[in-house]
């Protein structure tokens, strides 16, 4: 009898300690984690070769922009992109002497962390508000793209950057990035253009999410710029734009994580799409802004093709110092990731919960 009752405690004992490794496996397997996001891109620059965007003097003294079809990479020769990028814009320097320093340059100064490597853009104060530097560092994610995108990116800027002048009477405007589908024929690059947004376009619906500084209302808080798809006459569609108060530039010279998120809507003509913005993964209204009421694309349009073009640290206008002073001011990105699920960390790898003992 005491064998029989010692062999049913053996017995109940593996049934307790099988429930428990299931039940702590259930838990681990339900907890998100970011390395289970589906990742569509992702670099760190770490491995990639130096490069420069190769930025020339000024257009009325000779100078040229960097554009599209010649830093597309399948269709340029010395002005290429980034490796493992599609694309780059870059404007001519305002300088008639002397270019500036480049406009995007790749190497060790932009590394987040201390070591590897990260983009330097290389901001030139204009003189005026309204006259547009920069570019953009683009990344096409295939015709079809996706309904929903999730875009996250590391940025630090000079710890002397400014907005304005001394007097305050210069607004000053950053596009973060540019979200988009663009519905030509890339590889046709001859006849179709994914930078160009005037008409005619094919890049539409578009987000521009953006830092604004407004020299009657300070600080540099967050503006949203919608476009909805191309209409017929081949121009982009305007939709709203809106200024968020609450939601405020870091201005600590710090790095800061910055989350976009798109969704296209529902079906032509249904207001149910989204945006979503977060710095530093915070859901408070000083570091996020979402709206759920998009029209992406109108009745005319197709919500068949999904979000598929990005163009990184798009242009920028400031005006901190007149232009005879060629006064530069440095933003650098690092650890760019694009994925279909929000990422709660950096990425890394899955790791085995800690702390769960099985008796």
């Amino acid at each position: 009898m005491g064998v029989k009752i010692g062999v049913q405690i053996d017995a109940l004992i593996m049934q307790k300690q099988i429930l428990k490794i299931f039940f702590f496996s259930a838990i681990f397997f339900a907890v998100p984690n970011s390395s289970q996001a589906t990742i569509i891109f992702e670099d760190n620059f770490d491995d990639s070769p130096d490069w420069q965007s190769q930025q020339t003097v000024a257009k009325s003294v000779g100078g040229n922009d960097r554009a599209w079809p010649a830093t597309y990479v399948d269709a340029c020769s010395s002005a290429c992109p980034p490796q493992r990028w599609t694309a780059y814009r870059a404007s001519a320097s305002y300088f008639t002497d002397t270019p500036g320093n480049d406009t995007y340059v790749l190497n060790t100064d932009g590394a987040r962390g201390g070591s590897g490597k990260g983009i330097t853009l290389n901001v030139e104060s204009t003189g005026s508000y309204g006259d547009w530097a920069g570019g953009s560092l683009d990344l096409s994610l295939g015709s079809v793209g996706y309904q929903e995108l999730f875009v996250k990116y590391w940025l630090k800027y000079d710890s002397n950057w400014l907005w304005t002048n001394p007097g305050n009477t210069q607004h000053g405007q950053q596009k973060l990035i540019r979200i988009s589908r663009f519905s030509g024929d890339i590889n046709d690059y001859n006849n179709h253009n994914p930078q160009m947004f005037f008409t005619p376009t094919e890049n539409g619906p578009s987000w521009m999410p953006d830092w604004y500084y407004n020299k009657s209302f300070p600080p540099a808080s967050f503006f949203s710029s919608e476009f909805f798809n191309t209409q017929a006459n081949g121009s982009i569609g305007y939709g709203p734009t809106q200024t968020f108060a609450s939601l405020v530039w870091p201005s600590d010279g710090g790095w800061h994580s910055y989350e976009f998120r798109t969704k296209m809507n529902s079906a032509p003509g249904a207001a149910n799409g989204e945006w979503e913005i977060w710095i530093d993964g915070q859901s408070t209204p000083d570091k996020h802004q979402v709206k759920t009421d998009v029209l992406w694309v109108d009745s005319n349009g197709s919500v068949t093709q999904g979000w598929n073009y990005l163009m990184f640290l798009d242009n920028i206008t400031v005006a901190p110092a007149p232009l005879s002073e060629k006064k530069e001011m440095q933003i650098y990105m690092d650890d760019v990731v694009v994925s279909t699920t929000r990422l709660s960390a950096d990425i890394i790898a899955p790791v085995a919960p800690s702390g769960l003992n099985v008796e």
